[in-house]
């Protein structure tokens, strides 16, 4: 009784040929310790057991759409927020787990009028920082942000929010920079999720092709690299063309690295010369091991494919 006066979220799961993560991830919905929400799945067009295991879930906070086209995850995404009556959106892959406390959290968070708000996930090996106090700049610096399944937002700024990249690259991310460039983003510091493993998208797992993910990081990089160069300058440039440099270790891409790596000293030795418009402190030690560690990454997965 005590959450009927208290905003209503809608939460939107997309779904494809992935009936046996179902369960865990309605489950996950079912025990948060917030009550006023409305689950609304999206069936695309699955060819599995996916709509008879829909029909198994009967709580009324459950909406189910099951569709006869198959149109892909982000057209259901953008679509299907059309179908929400909540005050606020939030998104959980299929497969993916929020814990108890996850819709808690992110209610008080923007108690105080903020519209955007992301956590962290268990297991996240860069987990960031930014929040209320940094600008769109600081966001495009950072470059890999929030996850899907950390992201809770105003319906109507969701709405007027596009997810774009038809699914080549990060999705999550471009949303994100969306946002931050018309409102303040807040941080919740606390692990509230799990991403396990999501296998939308002609059934291929992302994060386990590690050529695909270097691929798609390719394509987000082609997409903001005008923005990044404009707000934070040569450093900028120079940040993602390491972060570049990560994923194609780990797809084992060794001349595609060479390539980058290149960039990312050129553009680094360029800031000296050119006017500052953007400053941070670079780790060289942190620097080298992670290159170190994603080089070992991307042996193992030359080895094992």
């Amino acid at each position: 009784m005590g959450q009927i006066n208290k905003p209503k979220v809608s939460i939107l799961m997309t779904t494809y040929n992935s009936h046996k993560d179902l369960l865990r991830s309605v489950s996950s919905v079912l025990w948060q310790n917030y009550a006023n929400f409305e689950l609304l799945i999206l069936n695309d067009a699955s060819t599995d057991e996916t709509k008879e295991v829909l029909e198994n879930f009967t709580d009324e906070r459950i909406k189910k759409f099951n569709f006869k086209k198959n149109r892909g995850q982000l057209w259901r995404m953008n679509s299907g927020k059309r179908l929400a009556s909540g005050d606020y959106i939030a998104f959980l892959d299929t497969g993916d787990i929020w814990f108890p406390e996850f819709l808690t959290n992110m209610i008080e968070a923007t108690s105080d009028g903020t519209k955007y708000a992301y956590c962290w996930c268990s297991g996240q090996i860069r987990k960031p920082l930014l929040s209320i106090d940094n600008n769109y700049a600081d966001f495009l610096y950072q470059g890999i942000l929030a996850d899907t399944i950390t992201l809770f937002c105003d319906l109507e700024l969701a709405k007027n929010t596009k997810f774009t990249a038809d699914g080549r690259y990060f999705h999550d991310d471009m949303f994100t920079l969306s946002i931050a460039k018309k409102e303040k983003i807040k941080l919740v510091p606390k692990d509230l999720c799990i991403k396990l493993e999501t296998s939308y998208d002609d059934g291929v797992p992302h994060s386990a092709n590690f050529k695909l993910t270097a691929k798609c990081a390719i394509d987000y990089y082609d997409e903001i690299k005008n923005d990044v160069y404009e707000k934070c300058g040569f450093l900028g440039l120079s940040r993602h063309n390491y972060l570049l440099c990560l994923k194609l270790l780990q797809g084992f891409e060794i001349i595609l690295f060479f390539k980058h790596i290149f960039l990312a000293s050129f553009f680094y030795f360029l800031k000296f010369k050119t006017r500052k418009i953007y400053n941070r402190k670079i780790n060289v030690f942190s620097i080298f091991k992670s290159l170190a560690k994603n080089f070992f990454i991307g042996i193992n997965y030359k080895v094992s494919n």
